[in-house]
């Protein structure tokens, strides 16, 4: 069964929408599914995201939760200094929580059909394609961009309880670090406005 955007995103609403609601939370307009709050003459937005490649035969699709401080609460609207992901605010027992439940999800994936799409590749789009699919092996680090794997409805109920429990929280930590109020520090993002101009690239 595909899981497609719109169905992902359900499960999602259905299972946080109460919780960030009930703490004056309101929906963000667009196509993602986000929620905001003013904080301070500003407002802290925090949203769901597909990955951009959408959804693979046999390989399902992936997720990720981000969130910004900014004038207006548009999902995206802020500068990238003014957003983070959601790794950089997880405790190291939960980045293993994360961990063990990707690789439960890679786990369960059908080997994939001699007519997949990815056979059209070459070598090396192949292995590069695969790396994605391999289990994790060594603990996430928190300026790692952490992407949810789903292939099933089921796998994405299983991040909504995840992020149940956490998104609050997790928002909290955000914008205190905005703030540079949170265990002394700012995220690696922010930081970068106190750094000399730099390059860096990422897939």
């Amino acid at each position: 069964m595909k899981v497609t955007s719109k169905y992902m995103y359900k499960i999602l609403r259905d299972a946080l929408a109460s919780t960030l609601r009930g703490k004056g939370f309101k929906r963000t307009s667009g196509g993602m599914l986000g929620w905001y709050k003013p904080v301070e003459g500003r407002y802290l937005s925090v949203w769901f995201q597909c990955d951009k490649y959408g959804w693979f035969q046999e390989f399902g699709s992936k997720l990720t939760l981000e969130m910004q401080v900014a004038d207006n609460p548009r999902p995206g609207y802020g500068r990238l200094v003014d957003r983070e992901r959601f790794a950089t605010f997880l405790t190291n027992a939960d980045l293993e929580i994360v961990r063990a439940i990707n690789n439960d999800v890679i786990r369960s994936l059908p080997a994939p059909s001699p007519c997949n799409p990815i056979f059209l590749l070459g070598e090396e789009g192949q292995k590069w394609f695969m790396s994605d699919y391999q289990l994790h092996l060594e603990p996430y680090a928190r300026n790692q961009d952490v992407w949810l794997h789903y292939f099933t409805p089921e796998h994405v109920e299983t991040w909504a309880a995840f992020f149940l429990d956490r998104i609050l929280r997790i928002g909290d930590e955000f914008v205190a670090c905005v703030k540079g109020e949170a265990h002394g520090k700012q995220p690696d993002s922010l930081l970068l406005q106190e750094l000399p101009a730099a390059s860096s690239t990422s897939r």
